[in-house]
């Protein structure tokens, strides 16, 4: 029984572990500002992206554009934004503008999940869009085009949210998610209890039982961690038929650099759970006798062995 509740405890160990390694990637993404500047942080040099927003651009503040202006401007418009999309990056107000559309996206997205748990889900496509907000960067862009200036781009430029959906028709559970991402703030308590667990499952552990259990551990959580590396850590950014080409380019784009930045988490958590099967395997050879005895026996001339002496009581007298 001791070995069946070992057994049990340090797979839950496994298990939590995984669990605890998500949670916290996930809590790094919607509540810290690091995880998002690095995935998607240089998408306006990415080609497809900055045409596809510059044209958005062009053509919204082409109606917002007095009709002298857009028509001395003419087609020269587009050009006009797109290198200036193109060059974001380089400059301190419009990489300060990117930057802030990037952290009121994670800011806004996080309040989204959390709304859709509390209310719960419709059931509609799209509640896991993620509204990417550009109209800060609209806004630097349209204040550089010519005979418009700074001061009269707040009014003029357009409010442009591009909606990021990569899973509106891979049937989702929107609430599920939304029910992940809020339990993934106490991915502590997971870890925390993954650790009490593990020793837990130690000490009830007797002689090659421990060892096995040990072994059992480590492979539920490679198992985990290889599916997480070579799922979630890896999302495949084809599902983008029906999209808008911005955001066709936003999912491809952010596809590559996310798993850039998930997968060297799970491969180290791989290799630290290898770490742990390899030891139990060294355990369970160690808890061996010689000539393949189990370690907890004694052999026959051991310790517990039974000794038998001569009884010489029974020789008779004369």
């Amino acid at each position: 029984m001791r070995h069946v509740l070992s057994a049990i405890c340090l797979m839950l160990a496994g298990l939590l572990a995984a669990a605890a390694t998500a949670g916290q990637q996930v809590d790094q993404l919607l509540r810290e500002p690091e995880p998002i500047r690095e995935i998607a942080g240089q998408l306006p040099a990415d080609e497809a992206f900055a045409e596809a927003v510059s044209e958005r651009i062009a053509d919204d503040a082409a109606e917002q554009l007095p009709a002298g202006v857009s028509g001395l401007v003419g087609s020269g418009l587009q050009n006009l934004v797109s290198s200036a999309v193109s060059d974001l990056l380089e400059d301190e107000d419009a990489r300060a503008a990117w930057e802030e559309s990037l952290q009121s996206t994670r800011t806004d997205y996080a309040d989204q999940l959390e709304t859709l748990f509390h209310e719960g889900a419709s059931g509609e496509a799209g509640e896991l869009a993620v509204p990417l907000d550009l109209t800060p960067v609209a806004q630097v862009l349209v204040g550089r085009i010519p005979m418009v200036g700074e001061e009269a781009a707040d009014q003029l430029a357009p409010e442009i949210v591009v909606d990021v959906d990569p899973v509106s028709d891979s049937g989702v559970d929107a609430y599920g998610v939304a029910t992940l991402a809020q339990a993934s703030s106490h991915w502590p308590v997971g870890a925390i209890a993954a650790a009490v667990l593990a020793v837990l499952g130690l000490l009830l552990g007797r002689g090659r039982g421990r060892w096995v259990s040990l072994v059992l551990g480590g492979l539920v959580a490679a198992g985990l961690g290889l599916v997480a590396a070579l799922g979630p850590a890896s999302p495949d950014p084809t599902a983008t038929a029906g999209a808008s080409p911005a955001s066709a380019a936003v999912v491809e784009h952010v596809a590559g650099e996310f798993a850039a930045w998930a997968q060297p988490t799970w491969w180290l958590f791989l290799g630290g759970a290898g770490v742990v099967v390899v030891a139990g395997l060294v355990g369970l050879l160690a808890a061996r006798g010689p000539r393949g005895v189990d370690g907890d026996r004694q052999g026959p001339r051991g310790e517990g062995a039974a000794v038998h002496h001569p009884d010489h009581s029974g020789v008779s007298q004369v």
